[in-house]
């Protein structure tokens, strides 16, 4: 079972995903979501949360270098990659893993790239969302057959919730 969301930005895939996380706090889950930060209700970067090890890390920030950058945010690589492989390696074969997001910022990671290859490669479970446009392994999400996409929209964050977590209620149903 990988489900994968993707749509505009402010569609609601980091909502979602926190949604579901709230639904089933009996679900083993490993992985990361993404948050924004904000100063004077201005955007200046993002931070990534770590659900098992609770560690948090700057992602990009408008201060940052700008070696890797994605926009006006330079991306911290090297903080990102620390806190995702610490976390990644605490899943077990019946974690759900969550991944939000695959975007530009964390695919400059070839760590993370090759975290989310081997995951979509395996057995694992994944609740994901990935960037509406962009290729490389967004590209690839996007169209594998294997993965069901769902296209968030702000006129069906509702019905898409409703279907992720009753798919996600069949496949957890009887394991806890």
């Amino acid at each position: 079972m990988k489900l994968f969301v993707t749509g505009r930005p402010g569609s609601g895939k980091t909502t979602l995903i926190k949604e579901v996380l709230k639904h089933f706090p009996e679900i083993p889950c490993c992985g990361f979501y993404t948050e924004e930060i904000r100063e004077g209700g201005v955007r200046t970067g993002f931070k990534v949360k770590t659900i098992i090890t609770k560690k948090e890390a700057l992602l990009a920030h408008i201060d940052f270098d700008k070696k890797f950058s994605v926009g006006k945010y330079g991306v911290d690589l090297e903080g990102f990659e620390k806190v995702i492989s610490e976390e990644f390696k605490k899943g077990t074969p019946s974690s759900l893993y969550i991944i939000d997001e695959v975007g530009p910022m964390e695919c400059y990671s070839k760590k993370f790239v090759k975290i989310v290859e081997e995951l979509l490669q395996g057995n694992s479970k994944i609740l994901g969302s990935v960037q509406l446009k962009g290729g490389g392994l967004m590209e690839r999400i996007r169209n594998e057959k294997s993965i069901r996409l769902f296209h968030l929209a702000e006129k069906n964050r509702k019905e898409v919730l409703s279907e992720v977590l009753n798919i996600l209620k069949k496949e957890y149903e009887g394991k806890f």
